[in-house]
């Protein structure tokens, strides 16, 4: 059975090809095949029509020729396989006509030789184009169809019987023809699909092949995107079996590759404190068909380090869309974490010594306070001395590396369990745990023991240290962390002040009785403005009612506003003053006054300062050295300072308070008892400390004008001072009406805000700092 041509154009398409490529030698045999058969008409007639014949053959040879390159240079018209089958089909028609013609026109005669001879030329030539159009039995059928019936037409009309047969045996012959035509187009039509099909199976295979390359290739951009950020592929099987592993995991963890594969990862990871949770936590995972994602593991290298790797995977499924394993990519992450433990390190401990900073310590503080149900350890406060010496002596670099030996030296030598951290820039802190307070005492003596041994040599020089501890036992949950740090810190500033062995023991309890809860407030909220800087100081000017102008300031404490401004600090002392803490504010009054006195003097060229000091500081001979240090190092000229006595802290020691403010008088100080007629020691104090002013209370100034009491106090006292050579101030004159009664009674200076408010430094010398309410306090008569 014959393929059906017109099924596909793909199809015809082959057909065509087979055809025109047969064209030019099918056109070739023909031509010569006419060129013998006119020559021999020729020779036995000698007619001209053998030329006509001929002349034809040519004519249609060579238009068919000409579709045979029409054909092959228009492949891009989708038309043209069925133009081309029809003008194929029409050449081929036309030349077996002019084949089938032949018998009409040179061989009219009935010579049977010559009709034999006709015969065995149009035979040969139809079984011949079997070779040429059996692609096509319809084009076959085109060119041997005129070939066969005219041949045979002049056959019959010859009248003889056996030519008549002859015909009939022609017929015979092309239907036998036919059926071979029609067997090859059939098997090359089944050739042609053949040949389709493989091509079309050669067209998917390329086209996978291209598909696999491109999946290749973009496999391996992925995997060297992923090798240069480290990254390596993974897999394994549903027992967590791993079955492959990419060469990077090797190059980035050193870590052989057969050192896992074959292995199950549960069994890879090196123990740690976490590993049960991380290895549940992993198998639950897998046993939900989950996506991993940043799954950490812990793997031994082979140097014995251990490499931090996290993984990423996605679940593997076959074509039945059953979980074979994991497949996905891993990193090593042991940079990052050894990054991350150092940034840690360098967030909770001091660059220069690697002991814990005070942040951290703070934070262990909070820690501790929060997890003991009821408290029972100890805060120790350490500050060492002599360090400026070696700085101002060595330099700051010897300053530090002394620092960071000591520091290593006392590390060593305490307990694991014991935490010791730099919390300034000589003070240090200890935490001590579940410990008793004859232990945590030895700890420290033991500590104050090396501290006092320890030599630091540097460039030739020798330098030793000191050291006073403060202790706090924390026996009470109820206080904050700032709280714990002040005791600490008022410990250590007292040892510090006692001398001796140079530990000194904080009794919270007691402390905290003393104290009422607007004491305790006052007290926290002035070492919250020494700790955060928000103390300064103002000036109120105090001025000569004989002189008629300002010739002193006093110095008193201020602190900033939020909003900007300030405020006297004055209502909070007395309760720093019962706390025992005066030292912390009088030490810093005085060194912000000195640092900024020539400023000051820039401003009031003419004028001293008045300084407070309380009580409690003037029988310690430490504070008097740190006055005359702070003078010394700031160029103060002694007979521009007086220092202001209040009788609110007892003088425990008054022999010592006096012998030390008689040197510091020598040098050119002068001193003034402030607040006199305010108590019952005022007189005591008077007869005993050697003053150059006393400063008359505002209660008694006041009541000058019809409290014929405090007139009489004034002129005792006047009438003292007079005896005894000291000045009298009167304090708190808000009425400039006091000005005459008070010079006439003998009185030298005034203070109050008659006179001028409180002003910071930088407010010094301007109008408001002398003109208030519109009056001019400076108008004294």
């Amino acid at each position: 059975m014959t393929a059906d041509i017109h099924s596909s154009r793909d199809m015809r398409q082959g057909q065509l090809d087979i055809l025109y490529k047969n064209l030019s030698p099918s056109l070739l045999t023909s031509v010569v095949m006419a060129i013998v058969v006119a020559s021999y008409a020729f020779v036995q007639h000698s007619g001209m029509e053998s030329f006509v014949w001929l002349l034809s053959m040519f004519v249609v040879s060579a238009a068919r020729y000409s579709t045979v390159q029409r054909y092959l240079t228009h492949d891009n018209d989708d038309e043209l396989p069925e133009k081309a089958y029809r003008a194929y089909n029409i050449g081929a028609l036309a030349g077996g006509a002019v084949w089938g013609l032949a018998p009409f026109i040179m061989f009219v005669d009935n010579t049977v030789d010559y009709k034999m001879f006709l015969l065995y030329g149009l035979a040969s030539i139809s079984a011949a184009a079997l070779a040429g159009y059996s692609a096509s039995v319809v084009t076959y059928l085109c060119f041997t169809a005129p070939i066969v019936f005219l041949s045979s037409l002049n056959l019959i009309l010859s009248g003889d019987d056996l030519l008549f047969m002859m015909s009939l045996m022609v017929i015979v012959y092309f239907g036998l023809l036919t059926l071979t035509a029609m067997r090859m187009e059939s098997y090359i039509c089944n050739v042609l699909q053949l040949n389709a099909k493989s091509a079309g199976l050669e067209r998917q295979n390329l086209e996978q092949l291209e598909r696999i390359s491109a999946q290749k290739a973009q496999l391996a951009d992925q995997e060297f995107a992923l090798e240069s950020e480290g990254v390596w592929t993974w897999e394994m099987d549903t027992n967590f079996v791993v079955r492959s592993v990419s060469l990077m995991f090797q190059q980035k963890t050193g870590i052989k590759a057969h050192a896992l594969i074959g292995k199950s990862l549960l069994d890879l990871e090196v123990p740690d404190q976490d590993i049960n949770a991380r290895l549940r936590q992993f198998q639950e995972k897998l046993r939900d068909r989950q996506v991993l994602n940043g799954f950490e593991l812990i793997l031994l290298r082979s140097n014995g380090n251990r490499a931090y790797v996290t993984l990423n995977a996605m679940p593997m499924r076959d074509e039945d869309n059953q979980l074979i394993g994991y497949r996905g990519t891993g990193r090593d992450v042991s940079a990052e974490r050894h990054a991350m433990r150092q940034l840690q390190y360098h967030a909770t401990h001091d660059s220069l010594t690697d002991l814990v900073n005070r942040r951290h310590f703070y934070q262990l503080l909070r820690q501790q306070l929060e997890m003991s149900s009821q408290a029972g350890f100890f805060l120790a406060y350490i500050d060492l001395e002599r360090l400026k010496i070696v700085n101002e002596t060595a330099g700051h670099v010897a300053g530090d590396a002394l620092l960071k030996h000591l520091a290593q030296t006392l590390r060593e030598s305490l307990d694991d369990t014991l935490t010791l951290a730099r919390v300034g820039g000589d003070e240090f802190a200890l935490l001590i745990e579940q410990s008793s307070l004859d232990d945590a005492v030895d700890v420290l003596e033991r500590m104050l023991a090396q501290v006092r041994a320890f030599r630091f040599q540097w460039e030739g020089q020798s330098f030793s240290v000191g050291a006073f501890v403060g202790l706090v036992p924390v026996t009470r949950t109820d206080l904050s962390v700032a709280e714990l740090v002040r005791h600490a810190d008022h410990a250590c500033f007292i040892a510090r002040e006692q001398g001796g062995k140079g530990i000194h023991i904080a009794n919270i309890s007691e402390q905290r009785d003393l104290l009422s809860d607007k004491d305790s407030a006052s007290v926290q909220l002035m070492f919250s403005a020494l700790d955060n800087d928000r103390l300064t100081l103002l000036y109120q000017p105090i001025a000569s009612l004989e002189e008629n102008r300002i010739n002193h300031y006093e110095v008193l404490l201020g602190l900033k506003g939020d909003f900007g401004g300030s405020d006297s600090a004055g209502r909070y002392l007395p309760a720093a003053e019962r706390y025992g803490a005066m030292a912390h504010f009088d030490r810093r009054v005085i060194h912000d006054a000195f640092k900024h006195f020539h400023h000051f003097q820039a401003q009031e060229p003419e004028a001293g300062l008045f300084v407070n000091l309380s009580g409690s500081n003037l029988d310690n001979a430490a504070f008097f050295d740190f006055i005359r240090e702070q003078m010394s190092r700031y160029s103060v000229p002694r007979e521009k300072v007086c220092f202001e006595i209040t009788e609110t802290a007892a003088v425990n020691k008054v022999d010592e308070a006096v012998a030390l403010m008689k040197g510091l008088r020598s040098s050119g100080c002068r001193f003034a008892l402030d607040d006199f007629g305010t108590g019952l020691a005022s007189l005591g104090y008077l007869k005993q400390f050697p003053v150059d002013y006393v400063k008359m209370d505002g209660s008694l100034i006041r009541g000058l004008h019809d409290d014929p009491v405090d007139q009489a106090m004034l002129r005792a006292v006047i009438d003292l001072g007079t005896t005894m050579g000291f000045k009298i101030v009167a304090e708190s004159v808000e009425d400039p009406e006091l000005f005459t009664p008070l010079r006439e009674a003998g009185v030298a200076y005034v203070q109050g805000y008659a006179v001028g408010y409180p002003v910071s430094l930088a407010d010094l010398g301007s109008v408001s700092a002398t003109a208030q309410q519109g009056k001019n306090p400076l108008k004294l008569v």
